[in-house]
């Protein structure tokens, strides 16, 4: 249809629901021209032209790809970031911290049609690198297996370069970089019923972000409740990589290596990044920081820090171990569990714990040497039972553990229609 892969990925292209040129124009003379902007769309535009067709278009791709509630942003909610909270001095003043601004993107393939997006911000600080944070990158379902994820990042990594290039040159020339920040969720903290219903295998989502350069931040982290009555989402990890800008001899700024060396960041960029997105995007509240129990704990955590840095996972094996112990433990619990009804509170950490434990609801002798045979395979000294040890070099002894955290949305007889995930050679 497309001729060659290489063809396709080259026609692929990136496009803003609101433009730059729009977006300083709003900026520029306010509130007043944002709402007869809006009006005009809605009452004289073609269906095509109008900035709210545009994010109706945009919202259409990505709901089905986030069926998770806690995980999922309303429509309404993108229409605030986008056309209130970019715009809003309030906002600004209690960031504190630089410009920035929030992009609503959609993917089209050679041919126009709509095939994904990505929703980022960009945060241009004063001490310290440009930050985005990758709120939501999705495909739709038929486009997925072909390769197309590196070219959405590329694409939204270029079209972060040329703003910064354009609003903050002297920031780049300082820095060189910008951090790239990501929520990738926690495959043992997710329900069990949620893991089953999301729109893909997290391990294997994970898979793909690790290839890419990310890696895990070693600090506790949650996202403040996007829509009220949403709540919060408890089961997410926070992941860096780092992005490389070169400037050439004519001056031109291009996108260097990929990934450089993201082994510590100073807890000070993390908070600065997450008290702007948590105020600007989580909650549009200017008292975020102070009100919202969520981010209040988190933003705790980091001040707590202080000008220390977080280490992200020292060694990738851990990352690899990781991967391939929960996508084998969670391959059997699927068949195991096939035909039980299960609560909709229980974790996959908790379902993982009565079925190894011997003095478990549910223990199963298979199951359990299934385990014990993949923990020595891999060369951990006990199970990786807290999502902490999965990232920590492997104890003389281990506990276990029961977390508490997550929520079901979904029967067990889903989980039974989800493929088997493959396990890696160590």
């Amino acid at each position: 249809m497309y001729g060659t892969v290489e063809n396709f990925h080259a026609g692929l292209r990136l496009e803003s629901v609101v433009s730059d040129g729009e977006h300083a124009r709003m900026r520029l003379f306010g509130p007043v021209y944002r709402w007869l902007r809006l009006a005009a769309d809605s009452l004289f535009k073609p269906l095509g032209e109008s900035l709210l067709a545009k994010l109706d278009q945009f919202y259409d791709i990505y709901e089905p790809c986030f069926p998770l509630q806690e995980e999922r942003k309303s429509k309404e909610g993108f229409h605030r970031n986008l056309f209130n909270n970019n715009f809003d001095k309030k906002i600004l003043r209690a960031i504190g911290d630089g410009k920035y601004r929030e992009f609503c993107t959609t993917l089209y393939a050679p041919d126009g049609t709509k095939i994904g997006g990505v929703n980022f911000g960009l945060y241009i600080h004063k001490n310290g690198p440009p930050t985005v944070h990758s709120t939501y990158y999705f495909l739709a379902p038929e486009y997925r297996g072909m390769k197309l994820a590196s070219q959405l990042v590329k694409l939204r990594d270029q079209m972060v370069m040329e703003y910064l290039a354009k609003t903050a040159p002297k920031t780049l020339r300082t820095y060189g970089h910008f951090l790239d920040i990501a929520e990738f969720n926690n495959p043992e903290e997710m329900s069990t019923g949620g893991y089953a219903s999301d729109s893909a295998d997290a391990v294997d989502r994970l898979h793909m972000w690790r290839s890419m350069g990310f890696k895990r931040l070693d600090m506790p982290y949650a996202q403040p409740e996007l829509d009220p009555g949403s709540g919060p989402c408890e089961y997410l990890s926070l992941n860096v990589r780092r992005r490389n800008i070169v400037q050439n001899t004519d001056g031109a700024f291009a996108l260097g290596d990929r990934a450089g060396d993201v082994s510590n960041v100073p807890a000070s960029h993390i908070n600065n990044h997450l008290r702007a997105f948590y105020i600007q995007h989580a909650t549009s509240n200017p008292h975020a920081a102070e009100e919202d129990p969520t981010a209040r704990r988190i933003l705790g955590h980091l001040a707590g820090l202080g000008s220390a840095d977080i280490a992200t996972v020292a060694d990738n094996r851990y990352d690899k171990k990781y991967l391939q112990f929960w996508g084998a433990c969670i391959t059997q619990l699927k068949t195991l569990y096939a035909d039980t009804p299960l609560s909709d509170d229980e974790t996959i950490l908790q379902m993982h714990n009565r079925t190894y434990d011997p003095a478990g609801a549910d223990h199963n002798s298979a199951y359990k040497t299934m385990v014990d045979d993949l923990l020595e395979k891999l060369g951990l000294a006990g199970p990786p039972l807290s999502p902490s040890a999965c990232y920590a070099p492997p104890r003389a002894s281990a506990q276990l553990l029961s977390v508490s955290r997550g929520r079901l949305s979904i029967r067990a007889k889903r989980i039974s229609l989800r493929p088997p995930l493959r396990v890696l050679a160590a």
